[in-house]
C-alpha cells in the first residue's frame, strides 16, 4: 500500500464507556408537528406528555413538553388549516358560489362589532381580521 494514506489501530477497546444522548437540536416542532398529522387526526385529544413518549419511542429524541405541546398545535393547524388565512378568502368564495351557481344569491353578513375602524370604513377590502 505504497503511496496510500493508511491507519494502524494500536489498541482496540471492545466496550463503550459513552452514553447515548437522546437531545436532538433539530428535532423542531414543526418537524415533528408534521410527522403527528395522521395521529393526531385520528386521536385529537392526544397529551403534550403521550406526544413525548410516543418520540421518545419512535424517533428516539428527548424533548420537553412544551415543544410537544407547540407541535400538537401545529399539527392541528396542519389539520384544520389556517382559520385566518380561510376568514379572508370569505369574499371570493362568495364571488365563486355566484359565478357557478347562476340564479343563486349569497349573504354575507359581517359583524362590525368586533373589526377595527379602518376595515369599517374600507368594506371592498379583504377582511383580515386581528385576533
Amino acid at each position: 500500500m505504497r503511496d496510500q494514506m493508511t491507519f494502524q489501530m494500536r489498541t482496540y477497546y471492545g466496550q463503550h464507556s459513552c452514553t447515548r444522548t437522546f437531545k436532538n437540536m433539530r428535532c423542531t416542532s414543526k418537524w415533528l408537528g408534521k410527522t403527528l398529522v395522521s395521529e393526531l387526526s385520528d386521536h385529537p385529544n392526544t397529551t403534550s406528555s403521550t406526544i413525548v413518549k410516543r418520540a421518545q419511542e419512535k424517533y428516539f429524541v428527548h424533548i420537553s413538553r412544551s415543544k410537544a405541546h407547540r407541535a400538537k398545535v401545529c399539527a392541528q393547524d396542519m389539520i384544520t388549516g389556517d382559520q385566518v388565512a380561510h376568514f379572508t378568502n370569505i369574499r371570493e368564495y362568495c364571488a365563486e358560489l355566484l359565478r357557478t351557481n347562476r340564479g343563486s344569491s349569497v349573504l354575507l353578513n359581517v359583524v362590525t362589532a368586533n373589526l377595527p375602524i379602518k376595515e369599517i370604513e374600507r368594506p371592498r377590502r379583504t377582511l383580515c381580521p386581528l385576533f
